[in-house]
């Protein structure tokens, strides 16, 4: 298939693509300022950036006392975290504002920490503990009541509660 040319289009003279070039003079033009300009920017980009760098490698180093990997940081790290188990390792840890052992010693200090450290603890110790099955709760204790004196006189209980009835004390104890 052959294909026709456009109407529009002459292939010879110039009076349409002068006008034509005359219309895209002030464009080129235009273009030529707005990308001097962003090279100028470009530029203006690029020196900034040579002086921030410097600032930045600079605040990645370490500065001096802080090495993780000093033996005299971890024995103080380890000496006091030696106190506590692994879950309160974790919490101290946890709560940290970064993972340096400086941090994590400073933390140990801190009176919020150690308070709910402690309360966790005693929840821990509570929790453990069984209550005393000669005690239940709630009721009375007979107080003076050996298993010796129930040998002795097997009828002491009697005399206990029939007290406890008359007078609605135990003993000394007010029910």
């Amino acid at each position: 298939m052959e294909m026709d040319a456009p109407e529009n289009v002459q292939t010879e003279g110039s009076e349409p693509s002068e006008k034509i070039a005359e219309d895209l003079t002030p464009k080129l033009k235009e273009l030529e300022e707005k990308n001097k300009q962003l090279f100028e920017r470009a530029k203006k980009a690029e020196e900034k950036l040579k002086e921030i760098k410097p600032l930045k490698e600079e605040s990645k180093e370490e500065p001096k006392g802080t090495n993780q990997n000093d033996p005299k940081i971890q024995a103080k790290l380890s000496k006091v975290l030696g106190g506590y188990s692994e879950d309160e390792i974790d919490f101290i840890y946890s709560v940290a504002k970064d993972q340096s052992p400086e941090a994590i010693i400073e933390l140990t200090k801190n009176p919020w920490v150690k308070t709910a450290i402690d309360s966790t603890r005693e929840k821990v110790e509570k929790e453990k503990q069984i209550p005393n099955p000669s005690n239940v709760s709630g009721a009375p204790t007979l107080k003076g009541l050996s298993v010796e004196d129930m040998k002795k006189d097997p009828d002491s209980h009697k005399k206990v509660f029939e007290e406890w009835v008359k007078t609605g004390k135990l003993q000394g104890r007010e029910i």
